[in-house]
């Protein structure tokens, strides 16, 4: 039968489906006045994202397993510390939760993963007991690919650098590193990373780190030598057991792939809230 015998009926057209809601998970940390980590309730807090309030639907503890990074300073002016430094890493080490996967890096003039992120704990302990200090510090080079070997993996993740000095060469004459400070922000801002930063002594760069820290929702600590290093691990540890993640599907319905500032105020006025401050939206 001929073609031109039928006649066609179909409507003209259809609606195109809506994309996929946006939803935003952001995991903070509740700090009091005396610094110790806070207990909230969801009726507790409030957020706004650029401005426009939110609603949550997801309130809950932060339990899921943590990929960390554990990055030292191995420069020579480490050299003198080395002996105390190699055993409150270990200690470290073996406090940690057996889910969780640990990474490790030594920075001196150079950066140096020693191991991709493992539960294999024995292959950090080897990486600290090789441990020598000698050179310059490359900590922005290390800061940033710190953050590099994290962005790939999936999940919850923390960088932990601990330094005596700041970012310059062996003989002080220069900059340590090739990546600069603005690469090290950015890099920090594209990367859903808590970095926790550990500054000995005097020498530090502490509006850096502290810059950086809180910049990802992690903290800066600075102990004025290497004798307290170890309680200074466990506070990270003990902060990061009781943190909290907030869910909510966004009022803007944009897939633009731009920064969104999200704001989560506490209702209560002895509490501080700690977060990387925003999330981008997916791309479309």
């Amino acid at each position: 039968m001929p073609y031109e015998s039928f006649h066609v009926r179909a409507r003209k057209g259809y609606t195109a489906p809506l994309p996929p809601p946006v939803r935003a998970s952001i995991e903070f940390t509740a700090v009091g006045k005396t610094e110790s980590t806070s207990s909230l309730t969801r009726d507790d807090i409030a957020v706004l994202e650029d401005g426009v309030p939110q609603q949550i639907d997801v309130f809950q503890e932060a339990v899921l397993p943590v990929t960390f990074m554990l990055a030292l300073d191995g420069s020579g002016s480490m050299k003198k510390s080395a002996a105390q430094a190699q055993e409150a890493a270990r200690e470290f080490i073996t406090a940690m939760r057996p889910e969780d996967d640990l990474a490790t890096m030594v920075f001196a003039t150079k950066t140096t993963v020693v191991h991709p992120p493992t539960k294999e704990r024995q292959k950090a302990l080897d990486a600290i007991a090789s441990y020598v200090a000698d050179g310059g510090t490359a900590l922005y080079d290390a800061l940033y690919e710190s953050l590099t070997t994290l962005s790939s993996i999936q999940g919850r993740r923390v960088v932990i650098v601990v330094t005596d000095g700041r970012d310059e060469n062996a003989r002080s004459t220069g900059p340590g590193s090739l990546r600069t400070w603005d690469e090290v922000l950015e890099k920090v801002q594209q990367t859903e990373a808590a970095l926790y930063a550990v500054g000995i002594g005097s020498n530090v760069d502490r509006d850096r780190l502290q810059q950086i820290a809180r910049l990802s929702g992690g903290d800066a600590y600075f102990p004025k030598d290497v004798t307290t290093l170890a309680a200074d691990y466990q506070r990270i540890l003990d902060e990061l057991r009781r943190r909290y993640v907030i869910g909510y599907q966004s009022t803007n319905h944009a897939r633009d792939g731009r920064w969104r500032t999200v704001h989560i105020k506490a209702r209560r006025p002895d509490v501080e809230i700690r977060s990387r401050g925003g999330y981008y939206a997916p791309p479309k």
